[in-house]
Protein backbone atom coordinates (compact mmCIF):
# COMPACT_ATOMS: atom_id res chain seq x y z
CA UNK A 1 0.00 0.00 0.00
CA UNK A 2 1.38 3.40 -1.00
CA UNK A 3 2.17 5.57 2.00
CA UNK A 4 0.80 9.10 1.99
CA UNK A 5 1.97 12.34 3.57
CA UNK A 6 0.06 15.41 4.66
CA UNK A 7 1.40 18.79 3.60
CA UNK A 8 0.15 22.34 3.25
CA UNK A 9 0.23 24.18 -0.08
CA UNK A 10 -0.80 27.84 0.01
CA UNK A 11 -2.63 27.21 3.28
CA UNK A 12 -4.54 24.24 1.85
CA UNK A 13 -3.99 20.82 3.41
CA UNK A 14 -3.47 18.13 0.80
CA UNK A 15 -2.51 14.47 0.88
CA UNK A 16 0.09 13.17 -1.53
CA UNK A 17 1.72 9.84 -2.15
CA UNK A 18 5.17 9.45 -0.65
CA UNK A 19 7.75 9.89 -3.39
CA UNK A 20 5.78 12.56 -5.23
CA UNK A 21 7.40 15.89 -5.99
CA UNK A 22 5.80 19.16 -4.88
CA UNK A 23 4.88 19.82 -8.51
CA UNK A 24 3.09 16.48 -8.84
CA UNK A 25 1.30 16.89 -5.52
CA UNK A 26 0.21 20.45 -6.32
CA UNK A 27 -1.13 19.50 -9.74
CA UNK A 28 -2.98 16.51 -8.30
CA UNK A 29 -4.72 18.97 -5.96
CA UNK A 30 -5.64 21.31 -8.83
CA UNK A 31 -2.88 23.84 -8.11
CA UNK A 32 -1.12 24.61 -11.37
CA UNK A 33 2.54 25.62 -11.36
CA UNK A 34 4.38 27.01 -14.38
CA UNK A 35 7.23 25.08 -15.94
CA UNK A 36 9.10 25.04 -19.23
CA UNK A 37 11.45 22.09 -18.75
CA UNK A 38 9.19 19.47 -17.16
CA UNK A 39 7.19 16.69 -18.78
CA UNK A 40 5.28 14.04 -16.92
CA UNK A 41 7.05 10.71 -17.06
CA UNK A 42 10.51 12.20 -17.58
CA UNK A 43 13.13 12.90 -14.89
CA UNK A 44 13.16 16.53 -13.64
CA UNK A 45 15.59 18.88 -15.37
CA UNK A 46 15.32 21.94 -13.06
CA UNK A 47 16.80 24.06 -15.87
CA UNK A 48 14.12 26.77 -16.19
CA UNK A 49 13.47 27.33 -12.44
CA UNK A 50 10.00 28.59 -13.33
CA UNK A 51 8.35 26.22 -10.85
CA UNK A 52 10.23 27.80 -7.93
CA UNK A 53 8.34 27.68 -4.61
CA UNK A 54 9.02 28.65 -0.99
CA UNK A 55 9.35 25.72 1.41
CA UNK A 56 9.38 26.56 5.11
CA UNK A 57 12.77 25.81 6.62
CA UNK A 58 14.76 26.45 3.43
CA UNK A 59 16.69 29.67 2.92
CA UNK A 60 16.31 29.67 -0.87
CA UNK A 61 13.44 28.93 -3.23
CA UNK A 62 13.12 25.29 -4.30
CA UNK A 63 12.33 23.81 -7.75
CA UNK A 64 8.96 22.12 -7.26
CA UNK A 65 9.64 19.64 -10.07
CA UNK A 66 12.51 18.02 -8.13
CA UNK A 67 11.71 18.65 -4.43
CA UNK A 68 10.04 15.57 -2.82
CA UNK A 69 7.07 16.01 -0.50
CA UNK A 70 7.44 15.20 3.18
CA UNK A 71 5.12 15.01 6.18
CA UNK A 72 4.16 18.41 7.60
CA UNK A 73 5.81 20.36 4.77
CA UNK A 74 4.49 23.91 4.28
CA UNK A 75 4.75 25.22 0.72
CA UNK A 76 3.99 28.63 -0.78
CA UNK A 77 3.55 28.74 -4.56
CA UNK A 78 2.33 32.30 -5.02
CA UNK A 79 3.93 35.42 -3.51
CA UNK A 80 5.63 38.62 -4.62
CA UNK A 81 9.01 37.00 -3.99
CA UNK A 82 8.16 33.97 -6.12
CA UNK A 83 6.65 36.05 -8.92
CA UNK A 84 9.81 38.16 -9.04
CA UNK A 85 12.02 35.05 -9.24
CA UNK A 86 9.92 33.60 -12.05
CA UNK A 87 9.91 36.91 -13.90
CA UNK A 88 13.70 37.11 -13.67
CA UNK A 89 14.05 33.52 -14.89
CA UNK A 90 11.91 34.37 -17.91
CA UNK A 91 13.83 37.56 -18.62
CA UNK A 92 17.10 35.62 -18.60
CA UNK A 93 15.67 33.17 -21.11
CA UNK A 94 14.48 36.01 -23.35
CA UNK A 95 17.95 37.59 -23.23
CA UNK A 96 19.27 34.55 -25.12
CA UNK A 97 16.25 34.14 -27.42
CA UNK A 98 16.50 34.88 -31.14
CA UNK A 99 12.90 34.35 -32.16
CA UNK A 100 9.98 36.71 -32.72
CA UNK A 101 6.49 35.95 -31.44
CA UNK A 102 4.59 37.14 -34.50
CA UNK A 103 5.39 38.53 -37.91
CA UNK A 104 6.43 42.23 -37.84
CA UNK A 105 3.39 43.15 -39.93
CA UNK A 106 1.17 42.03 -37.04
CA UNK A 107 2.89 44.17 -34.42
CA UNK A 108 2.90 47.17 -36.78
CA UNK A 109 -0.87 46.96 -37.35
CA UNK A 110 -2.78 49.04 -34.75
CA UNK A 111 -5.54 46.41 -34.84
CA UNK A 112 -3.09 43.48 -34.62
CA UNK A 113 -4.57 41.80 -37.71
CA UNK A 114 -3.27 38.25 -38.12
CA UNK A 115 -1.77 39.00 -41.52
CA UNK A 116 0.04 35.68 -42.15
CA UNK A 117 -3.08 33.66 -41.35
CA UNK A 118 -5.43 35.59 -43.62
CA UNK A 119 -2.84 35.59 -46.41
CA UNK A 120 -2.39 31.85 -45.93
CA UNK A 121 -6.14 31.29 -46.42
CA UNK A 122 -6.05 33.56 -49.49
CA UNK A 123 -3.17 31.57 -50.93
CA UNK A 124 -5.20 28.37 -50.46
CA UNK A 125 -8.06 30.02 -52.33
CA UNK A 126 -10.44 30.00 -49.35
CA UNK A 127 -11.61 33.61 -49.40
CA UNK A 128 -14.44 32.85 -46.97
CA UNK A 129 -11.94 31.70 -44.36
CA UNK A 130 -9.71 34.67 -45.19
CA UNK A 131 -12.45 37.26 -44.58
CA UNK A 132 -13.37 35.49 -41.32
CA UNK A 133 -9.78 35.95 -40.12
CA UNK A 134 -9.71 39.60 -41.21
CA UNK A 135 -12.99 40.39 -39.47
CA UNK A 136 -11.69 39.01 -36.18
CA UNK A 137 -9.92 42.39 -35.98
CA UNK A 138 -11.19 44.65 -38.77
CA UNK A 139 -14.97 45.04 -39.19
CA UNK A 140 -14.34 47.50 -42.08
CA UNK A 141 -11.63 45.83 -44.21
CA UNK A 142 -12.89 47.08 -47.58
CA UNK A 143 -12.94 50.66 -46.25
CA UNK A 144 -9.49 50.26 -44.71
CA UNK A 145 -8.27 48.65 -47.91
CA UNK A 146 -8.73 52.11 -49.40
CA UNK A 147 -7.94 54.55 -46.60
CA UNK A 148 -5.49 52.76 -44.26
CA UNK A 149 -1.92 54.08 -44.05
CA UNK A 150 -0.70 50.45 -44.30
CA UNK A 151 1.54 50.57 -41.23
CA UNK A 152 1.89 46.79 -41.63
CA UNK A 153 3.86 46.96 -44.86
CA UNK A 154 6.94 48.96 -43.86
CA UNK A 155 8.52 46.23 -41.64
CA UNK A 156 7.60 43.35 -44.00
CA UNK A 157 10.33 40.68 -43.98
CA UNK A 158 9.85 40.21 -47.73
CA UNK A 159 11.88 43.40 -48.19
CA UNK A 160 14.91 41.25 -47.32
CA UNK A 161 14.36 39.56 -50.68
CA UNK A 162 12.79 42.16 -52.99
CA UNK A 163 9.64 44.21 -52.21
CA UNK A 164 7.14 44.29 -49.36
CA UNK A 165 3.82 42.44 -49.66
CA UNK A 166 0.78 44.50 -50.70
CA UNK A 167 -1.04 43.65 -47.47
CA UNK A 168 -3.57 46.50 -47.56
CA UNK A 169 -4.63 45.67 -51.10
CA UNK A 170 -4.85 41.98 -50.24
CA UNK A 171 -7.40 42.51 -47.48
CA UNK A 172 -9.20 44.97 -49.76
CA UNK A 173 -9.36 42.22 -52.40
CA UNK A 174 -10.70 39.68 -49.90
CA UNK A 175 -13.24 42.16 -48.50
CA UNK A 176 -14.44 43.34 -51.92
CA UNK A 177 -14.94 39.75 -53.03
CA UNK A 178 -16.97 39.09 -49.88
CA UNK A 179 -19.18 42.16 -50.36
CA UNK A 180 -19.91 41.10 -53.95
CA UNK A 181 -20.86 37.57 -52.90
CA UNK A 182 -24.44 36.38 -52.49
CA UNK A 183 -24.07 36.24 -48.70
CA UNK A 184 -21.38 38.52 -47.21
CA UNK A 185 -19.73 37.02 -44.14
CA UNK A 186 -21.50 37.39 -40.80
CA UNK A 187 -20.00 35.83 -37.66
CA UNK A 188 -22.10 33.77 -35.30
CA UNK A 189 -23.81 35.61 -32.46
CA UNK A 190 -24.04 34.12 -29.00
CA UNK A 191 -27.54 33.75 -27.51
CA UNK A 192 -29.09 37.07 -26.42
CA UNK A 193 -27.94 38.17 -22.99
CA UNK A 194 -30.74 40.64 -22.42
CA UNK A 195 -28.15 43.40 -22.01
CA UNK A 196 -28.30 46.62 -24.06
CA UNK A 197 -25.45 48.98 -24.89
CA UNK A 198 -25.92 52.58 -26.02
CA UNK A 199 -23.15 53.70 -28.38
CA UNK A 200 -23.02 57.46 -28.85
CA UNK A 201 -21.36 58.05 -32.20
CA UNK A 202 -21.75 55.84 -35.27
CA UNK A 203 -18.31 56.41 -36.77
CA UNK A 204 -15.53 53.82 -37.12
CA UNK A 205 -15.10 53.34 -33.34
CA UNK A 206 -18.80 53.00 -32.60
CA UNK A 207 -19.42 50.67 -35.54
CA UNK A 208 -16.44 48.52 -34.57
CA UNK A 209 -17.54 48.27 -30.94
CA UNK A 210 -21.05 47.28 -32.05
CA UNK A 211 -19.64 44.53 -34.30
CA UNK A 212 -17.84 42.85 -31.42
CA UNK A 213 -20.50 43.42 -28.76
CA UNK A 214 -23.23 42.01 -30.99
CA UNK A 215 -21.22 38.80 -31.36
CA UNK A 216 -21.30 38.47 -27.56
CA UNK A 217 -25.10 38.48 -27.64
CA UNK A 218 -25.59 42.06 -26.44
CA UNK A 219 -28.03 44.42 -28.14
CA UNK A 220 -26.50 47.63 -29.48
CA UNK A 221 -28.17 50.99 -30.15
CA UNK A 222 -26.09 53.43 -32.20
CA UNK A 223 -26.98 57.10 -31.66
CA UNK A 224 -25.71 59.83 -33.98
CA UNK A 225 -26.65 63.35 -35.00
CA UNK A 226 -26.26 62.42 -38.69
CA UNK A 227 -29.10 60.79 -40.62
CA UNK A 228 -26.92 57.77 -41.54
CA UNK A 229 -24.15 55.84 -39.75
CA UNK A 230 -20.52 56.30 -40.78
CA UNK A 231 -19.33 59.43 -39.02
CA UNK A 232 -16.01 60.65 -40.41
CA UNK A 233 -16.17 58.06 -43.21
CA UNK A 234 -18.95 60.11 -44.82
CA UNK A 235 -16.70 63.15 -44.98
CA UNK A 236 -13.91 61.47 -46.95
CA UNK A 237 -13.61 62.42 -50.65
CA UNK A 238 -15.22 60.05 -53.16
CA UNK A 239 -11.91 59.39 -54.88
CA UNK A 240 -10.58 58.12 -51.53
CA UNK A 241 -13.64 56.13 -50.42
CA UNK A 242 -16.61 55.51 -52.71
CA UNK A 243 -20.15 55.49 -51.33
CA UNK A 244 -20.96 51.94 -52.46
CA UNK A 245 -18.06 50.38 -50.57
CA UNK A 246 -18.68 52.45 -47.45
CA UNK A 247 -22.42 51.82 -47.31
CA UNK A 248 -22.12 48.12 -48.16
CA UNK A 249 -19.65 47.48 -45.40
CA UNK A 250 -21.60 49.49 -42.83
CA UNK A 251 -24.68 47.57 -43.98
CA UNK A 252 -23.05 44.27 -42.97
CA UNK A 253 -22.61 45.56 -39.42
CA UNK A 254 -26.21 46.68 -39.32
CA UNK A 255 -27.37 43.25 -40.58
CA UNK A 256 -25.57 41.68 -37.64
CA UNK A 257 -28.19 43.37 -35.48
CA UNK A 258 -27.15 46.94 -34.67
CA UNK A 259 -29.97 49.48 -34.43
CA UNK A 260 -29.29 53.02 -35.67
CA UNK A 261 -30.95 56.15 -34.27
CA UNK A 262 -30.12 59.14 -36.48
CA UNK A 263 -30.76 62.79 -35.80
CA UNK A 264 -30.03 62.25 -32.10
CA UNK A 265 -27.87 64.73 -30.23
CA UNK A 266 -26.21 64.39 -26.86
CA UNK A 267 -27.20 67.89 -25.87
CA UNK A 268 -27.86 67.82 -22.14
CA UNK A 269 -27.43 65.91 -18.93
CA UNK A 270 -31.05 64.82 -19.17
CA UNK A 271 -30.50 63.12 -22.53
CA UNK A 272 -27.39 61.42 -21.18
CA UNK A 273 -29.12 60.26 -17.98
CA UNK A 274 -31.98 58.90 -20.07
CA UNK A 275 -29.52 56.78 -22.06
CA UNK A 276 -28.02 55.39 -18.89
CA UNK A 277 -31.44 54.49 -17.49
CA UNK A 278 -32.43 52.58 -20.61
CA UNK A 279 -29.16 50.74 -21.16
CA UNK A 280 -26.83 48.50 -19.19
CA UNK A 281 -23.73 50.29 -20.46
CA UNK A 282 -22.91 53.39 -22.48
CA UNK A 283 -20.01 53.94 -24.85
CA UNK A 284 -18.97 57.44 -25.86
CA UNK A 285 -17.54 57.08 -29.38
CA UNK A 286 -17.95 60.63 -30.57
CA UNK A 287 -15.52 61.58 -33.30
CA UNK A 288 -13.63 64.84 -33.51
CA UNK A 289 -15.48 67.69 -35.22
CA UNK A 290 -15.19 68.05 -39.00
CA UNK A 291 -12.52 70.22 -40.57
CA UNK A 292 -10.53 70.66 -43.75
CA UNK A 293 -7.67 68.68 -42.21
CA UNK A 294 -6.96 66.62 -39.08
CA UNK A 295 -5.12 69.61 -37.62
CA UNK A 296 -8.39 71.55 -37.68
CA UNK A 297 -10.50 68.81 -36.14
CA UNK A 298 -11.02 68.71 -32.39
CA UNK A 299 -13.08 67.08 -29.66
CA UNK A 300 -15.88 69.17 -28.17
CA UNK A 301 -14.75 68.94 -24.54
CA UNK A 302 -17.12 71.66 -23.26
CA UNK A 303 -20.12 69.35 -23.66
CA UNK A 304 -18.30 66.49 -21.94
CA UNK A 305 -17.39 68.72 -19.00
CA UNK A 306 -20.99 69.87 -18.70
CA UNK A 307 -22.02 66.24 -18.36
CA UNK A 308 -19.61 65.82 -15.48
CA UNK A 309 -16.76 64.02 -17.27
CA UNK A 310 -13.16 64.69 -16.43
CA UNK A 311 -11.43 65.89 -19.59
CA UNK A 312 -7.78 66.07 -20.59
CA UNK A 313 -6.09 68.07 -23.32
CA UNK A 314 -7.26 65.80 -26.17
CA UNK A 315 -10.61 64.55 -24.87
CA UNK A 316 -12.38 62.70 -22.08
CA UNK A 317 -10.18 61.06 -19.43
CA UNK A 318 -10.39 57.27 -19.17
CA UNK A 319 -8.53 54.38 -17.65
CA UNK A 320 -5.98 53.62 -20.36
CA UNK A 321 -6.25 49.85 -19.99
CA UNK A 322 -10.04 49.57 -20.05
CA UNK A 323 -11.61 52.75 -21.44
CA UNK A 324 -13.67 53.24 -18.27
CA UNK A 325 -14.70 56.77 -17.37
CA UNK A 326 -15.38 58.03 -13.86
CA UNK A 327 -19.11 57.33 -14.46
CA UNK A 328 -20.20 53.80 -13.53
CA UNK A 329 -21.00 51.73 -16.61
CA UNK A 330 -19.85 54.45 -19.00
CA UNK A 331 -16.87 53.91 -21.31
CA UNK A 332 -15.19 56.06 -23.96
CA UNK A 333 -12.91 55.22 -26.87
CA UNK A 334 -11.59 56.54 -30.15
CA UNK A 335 -11.22 60.20 -31.04
CA UNK A 336 -13.29 61.36 -28.07
CA UNK A 337 -10.32 60.16 -25.99
CA UNK A 338 -7.30 60.57 -28.28
CA UNK A 339 -8.29 63.48 -30.47
CA UNK A 340 -8.12 63.21 -34.30
CA UNK A 341 -6.81 59.82 -35.36
CA UNK A 342 -6.64 57.40 -38.28
CA UNK A 343 -9.52 55.13 -39.24
CA UNK A 344 -7.59 51.95 -38.41
CA UNK A 345 -6.76 53.22 -34.92
CA UNK A 346 -10.40 54.17 -34.41
CA UNK A 347 -11.51 50.68 -35.45
CA UNK A 348 -8.92 49.09 -33.16
CA UNK A 349 -10.13 51.24 -30.26
CA UNK A 350 -13.68 50.01 -30.81
CA UNK A 351 -12.65 46.37 -30.50
CA UNK A 352 -10.58 46.98 -27.39
CA UNK A 353 -13.28 48.87 -25.51
CA UNK A 354 -15.86 46.23 -26.53
CA UNK A 355 -13.82 43.68 -24.57
CA UNK A 356 -14.03 45.89 -21.46
CA UNK A 357 -17.74 46.51 -21.87
CA UNK A 358 -18.42 42.79 -22.28
CA UNK A 359 -16.49 42.10 -19.07
CA UNK A 360 -18.57 44.73 -17.26
CA UNK A 361 -21.84 43.26 -18.55
CA UNK A 362 -20.81 39.79 -17.36
CA UNK A 363 -20.13 41.17 -13.90
CA UNK A 364 -16.42 40.40 -14.15
CA UNK A 365 -13.47 42.52 -13.09
CA UNK A 366 -12.91 44.90 -15.99
CA UNK A 367 -9.34 44.36 -17.18
CA UNK A 368 -9.59 45.15 -20.87
CA UNK A 369 -8.08 43.00 -23.64
CA UNK A 370 -5.69 40.20 -22.77
CA UNK A 371 -2.12 41.46 -22.50
CA UNK A 372 -0.08 39.59 -25.08
CA UNK A 373 3.68 39.63 -25.29
CA UNK A 374 5.20 40.64 -28.62
CA UNK A 375 8.89 39.79 -28.54
CA UNK A 376 11.51 40.35 -31.20
CA UNK A 377 15.22 40.23 -30.56
CA UNK A 378 16.43 42.85 -33.04
CA UNK A 379 16.60 42.68 -36.81
CA UNK A 380 18.20 39.77 -38.59
CA UNK A 381 21.80 40.43 -39.57
CA UNK A 382 22.63 40.18 -43.26
CA UNK A 383 24.24 36.77 -42.83
CA UNK A 384 21.23 35.55 -40.83
CA UNK A 385 18.82 36.86 -43.47
CA UNK A 386 20.80 34.94 -46.07
CA UNK A 387 20.29 31.73 -44.07
CA UNK A 388 16.57 32.40 -43.59
CA UNK A 389 15.67 33.75 -47.02
CA UNK A 390 18.60 32.96 -49.30
CA UNK A 391 16.66 30.31 -51.20
CA UNK A 392 13.55 32.45 -51.76
CA UNK A 393 12.88 33.16 -55.44
CA UNK A 394 12.73 36.87 -56.24
CA UNK A 395 9.33 38.12 -57.42
CA UNK A 396 8.19 41.74 -57.77
CA UNK A 397 4.89 43.01 -56.39
CA UNK A 398 1.77 42.43 -58.46
CA UNK A 399 0.59 45.26 -60.66
CA UNK A 400 -2.38 47.22 -59.36
CA UNK A 401 -5.07 49.43 -60.84
CA UNK A 402 -7.58 51.85 -59.36
CA UNK A 403 -9.72 48.79 -58.64
CA UNK A 404 -6.93 47.21 -56.58
CA UNK A 405 -5.60 43.72 -57.22
CA UNK A 406 -6.88 41.44 -59.95
CA UNK A 407 -7.50 37.81 -58.88
CA UNK A 408 -4.23 36.61 -60.38
CA UNK A 409 -2.42 39.53 -58.70
CA UNK A 410 -3.92 38.61 -55.31
CA UNK A 411 -2.76 35.00 -55.69
CA UNK A 412 0.70 36.24 -56.68
CA UNK A 413 0.96 38.51 -53.62
CA UNK A 414 -0.31 35.80 -51.28
CA UNK A 415 2.30 33.39 -52.61
CA UNK A 416 5.05 35.96 -52.01
CA UNK A 417 4.32 36.06 -48.25
CA UNK A 418 7.14 34.42 -46.27
CA UNK A 419 4.77 33.32 -43.45
CA UNK A 420 7.38 34.48 -40.94
CA UNK A 421 5.27 34.28 -37.77
CA UNK A 422 6.49 31.86 -35.14
CA UNK A 423 5.11 28.34 -35.61
CA UNK A 424 4.00 28.35 -31.95
CA UNK A 425 2.84 31.94 -31.64
CA UNK A 426 -0.40 30.86 -29.97
CA UNK A 427 0.91 28.06 -27.74
CA UNK A 428 4.48 29.05 -26.91
CA UNK A 429 4.94 28.60 -23.17
CA UNK A 430 7.74 31.16 -23.01
CA UNK A 431 5.47 33.80 -24.51
CA UNK A 432 2.47 32.83 -22.36
CA UNK A 433 4.36 32.89 -19.07
CA UNK A 434 6.25 36.02 -20.13
CA UNK A 435 2.94 37.85 -20.45
CA UNK A 436 1.49 36.31 -17.28
CA UNK A 437 4.42 37.39 -15.11
CA UNK A 438 4.98 40.77 -16.78
CA UNK A 439 8.46 39.87 -17.99
CA UNK A 440 10.52 42.62 -19.60
CA UNK A 441 12.07 40.67 -22.48
CA UNK A 442 14.82 43.19 -23.12
CA UNK A 443 15.82 43.73 -19.51
CA UNK A 444 19.08 41.83 -19.97
CA UNK A 445 20.69 42.90 -23.23
CA UNK A 446 23.84 41.74 -24.90
CA UNK A 447 24.92 38.80 -27.02
CA UNK A 448 22.18 36.53 -28.28
CA UNK A 449 21.91 33.29 -30.19
CA UNK A 450 22.10 33.52 -33.96
CA UNK A 451 19.08 33.06 -36.19
CA UNK A 452 19.46 29.76 -37.98
CA UNK A 453 17.25 27.09 -39.49
CA UNK A 454 17.86 23.39 -40.07
CA UNK A 455 15.21 21.94 -42.38
CA UNK A 456 17.09 18.75 -43.25
CA UNK A 457 14.57 16.52 -41.45
CA UNK A 458 11.62 15.45 -43.66
CA UNK A 459 9.00 16.33 -41.02
CA UNK A 460 10.35 19.03 -38.73
CA UNK A 461 12.39 22.23 -38.64
CA UNK A 462 14.99 22.99 -35.97
CA UNK A 463 15.74 26.63 -35.11
CA UNK A 464 18.49 26.70 -32.47
CA UNK A 465 18.04 30.42 -31.82
CA UNK A 466 14.68 29.67 -30.22
CA UNK A 467 15.99 26.83 -28.05
CA UNK A 468 15.95 27.42 -24.27
CA UNK A 469 18.06 24.30 -23.57
CA UNK A 470 15.31 22.64 -21.55
CA UNK A 471 16.61 19.23 -22.60
CA UNK A 472 13.18 17.67 -23.14
CA UNK A 473 13.95 16.56 -26.68
CA UNK A 474 17.14 14.83 -25.49
CA UNK A 475 15.26 12.78 -22.90
CA UNK A 476 12.38 11.98 -25.26
CA UNK A 477 14.81 10.72 -27.90
CA UNK A 478 16.56 8.63 -25.27
CA UNK A 479 13.30 7.17 -23.93
CA UNK A 480 12.21 6.38 -27.51
CA UNK A 481 15.41 4.40 -28.05
CA UNK A 482 16.68 6.55 -30.91
CA UNK A 483 19.81 5.05 -32.48
CA UNK A 484 21.80 8.32 -32.29
CA UNK A 485 19.43 10.66 -30.46
CA UNK A 486 20.32 14.20 -29.45
CA UNK A 487 22.85 15.83 -27.14
CA UNK A 488 24.13 19.26 -26.11
CA UNK A 489 27.32 20.62 -27.66
CA UNK A 490 29.27 23.81 -26.93
CA UNK A 491 29.21 26.18 -23.97
CA UNK A 492 27.38 29.42 -23.16
CA UNK A 493 25.66 31.12 -26.10
CA UNK A 494 27.25 28.58 -28.44
CA UNK A 495 25.42 25.67 -26.79
CA UNK A 496 22.97 23.94 -29.09
CA UNK A 497 21.22 20.63 -29.57
CA UNK A 498 23.07 18.41 -32.02
CA UNK A 499 23.04 14.84 -33.29
CA UNK A 500 26.12 12.95 -31.99
CA UNK A 501 28.94 11.97 -34.33
CA UNK A 502 28.08 14.72 -36.81
CA UNK A 503 24.80 13.15 -37.81
CA UNK A 504 21.89 15.04 -39.34
CA UNK A 505 18.60 15.75 -37.59
CA UNK A 506 16.86 13.05 -39.64
CA UNK A 507 19.31 10.50 -38.22
CA UNK A 508 18.93 11.71 -34.64
CA UNK A 509 15.11 11.71 -34.68
CA UNK A 510 13.98 8.75 -36.74
CA UNK A 511 10.97 7.88 -34.54
CA UNK A 512 10.43 10.60 -31.93
CA UNK A 513 10.37 13.76 -34.06
CA UNK A 514 6.68 14.54 -33.54
CA UNK A 515 6.90 13.82 -29.80
CA UNK A 516 9.78 16.29 -29.53
CA UNK A 517 7.83 18.97 -31.43
CA UNK A 518 4.83 18.56 -29.13
CA UNK A 519 7.00 18.78 -26.01
CA UNK A 520 9.12 21.76 -27.15
CA UNK A 521 8.00 24.78 -25.06
CA UNK A 522 8.98 27.23 -27.81
CA UNK A 523 9.23 26.67 -31.56
CA UNK A 524 12.84 25.52 -31.59
CA UNK A 525 11.34 22.35 -33.02
CA UNK A 526 8.26 22.72 -35.22
CA UNK A 527 6.45 20.77 -37.91
CA UNK A 528 7.05 21.65 -41.54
Amino acid sequence: MTQSVLLTVDGQEIRASAGMTILEAARAAGIELPTLCHQEGLPPRTSCFLCAVRVDGHESLQPACAAPVREGMAVTTDSAEIAKARRTALELLFSDHAGMCVAPCVTACPARLDVPRFIGETRRGDLRAAIAVVKERLPLPAVLGRVCAAHCEAPCERRRVDEMISIRLLHRYVADADLKSDSPYLPERKPPTGKRVAIVGAGPTGLSAAWFLLQEGHACDLFDSAPKPGGHLRRLPYDVLDEETRDSEIGVIMRLGARFHGGWTLSSKDSFDDLRRRHDAVLLALGASSGASDSERKVETDLLESLGFEVAQKGVSVDRETGRTDHEGVFAAGEVVTGPSSVVRAVAAGREVAVSIAQHLRGETVKGPEKLLYFRRGKALDEEAEILYGNVTRAARAETTAAGLAPEGAVHEAERCLQCSCAKENDCKLRRYGAEYGARPHRFSGERRALDRDASHPEIVYEPGKCILCGLCLKIAEEAGERLGLSFAGRGFATRVVVPFGGGMSEGLEEAARQCVEACPTAALSRK
